[in-house]
């Protein structure tokens, strides 16, 4: 004797989702910048972050190190380089995705910031003509009960509103 039961009953239930990761990776060359190799990551509010980057500036300075911050808004993300070859310190980095084929950016320069400071930084942009800079602005999930209601929950990828709900009671 066979018994079957339904594909409901013996699926599994998806997992909740996990925060996403704030992410940027760049390679390629410029003007300014040549042997750029970036890659970054951090949550979707700038915490924890970790990664290396590296590059030659103006064909004769050779930048890398550990990344010690990262904020990414949009096609825009600001990191520092803590530079541990050529001695720099702390290098501001800003590099923005403009779809690649020659259109995506990078700023990069001393600022003598504190490690953690991510906020803004401007500067005229080297434009990576043969590379490509990729940011990736993951969003948050929620904080709160109210989010989650009225249709909330597919937004951050739940199958229904109490995943959601649950997700915020327990992190």
């Amino acid at each position: 004797m066979v018994v079957l039961a339904p594909a409901a009953a013996t699926a599994k239930q998806p997992p909740a989702p996990t925060a996403l990761l704030d992410t940027v990776t760049a390679t390629g060359s410029g003007a300014t910048f040549t042997s750029v190799d970036i890659r970054a990551q951090s949550g979707p509010t700038g915490d924890n972050p970790s990664g290396t980057g590296s590059f030659v500036a103006f064909g004769s300075f050779n930048i890398g190190g550990p990344v010690t911050c990262l904020n990414v808004t949009g096609n825009t993300a600001v990191l520092n380089i803590n530079d541990q070859t050529f001695g720099f310190g702390i290098l501001t980095v800003t590099l923005t995705d403009n779809g690649g084929n020659g259109r995506d950016g990078m700023t990069a320069a001393p600022s003598g910031r504190a490690p953690a400071d991510c906020s803004p930084f401007s500067g005229t942009p080297d434009t990576l003509s043969a590379g490509r800079a990729t940011v990736f602005d993951a969003p948050p999930l929620p904080t709160s009960k109210e989010q989650c209601k009225n249709g909330g929950w597919a937004q951050y990828g739940f199958t229904n509103q109490g995943r959601c709900i649950n997700s915020v009671n327990h992190p």
